[in-house]
């Protein structure tokens, strides 16, 4: 196996991750659940630069949250026309909570293991 296909295999084999959000419940009460995969290098890129058109108001957390949320079946939770809503709408403290879980995909891991 080459050295690609194993860089590929490794972000392959991580899979998506499981993000509770009991802020936003559902009619039953129970939390919403998002999932993600790890951010490549292509999407913390492109992050970072919308980071810098938006970072005066933080609004880059609820791009980033609009970009990688994804529900059970893969699809995504939020289209990108909702960055402003969410941005406008959303607890900051909700927000960047997700969006850490999204981009701080190790330091989350790590501090499953502990």
């Amino acid at each position: 196996m080459s050295i690609i296909d194993r860089v590929l295999k490794s972000y392959n084999d991580k899979g998506r991750r499981r993000i509770e959000v009991p802020e936003w419940p559902d009619d039953e009460k129970n939390p919403t659940i998002l999932y993600s995969t790890p951010c490549t290098l292509a999407e913390k890129n492109l992050m970072l630069k919308q980071a810098g058109k938006e970072s005066k108001d933080l609004k880059c957390m609820a791009w980033i949250v609009c970009r990688k949320a994804e529900l059970e079946n893969g699809e995504k939770a939020f289209k990108m026309s909702e960055v402003h809503d969410l941005a406008r709408g959303g607890e900051a403290d909700v927000i960047s909570r997700i969006a850490q879980e999204i981009t701080d995909w190790d330091s989350v891991e790590d501090s499953e293991k502990n």
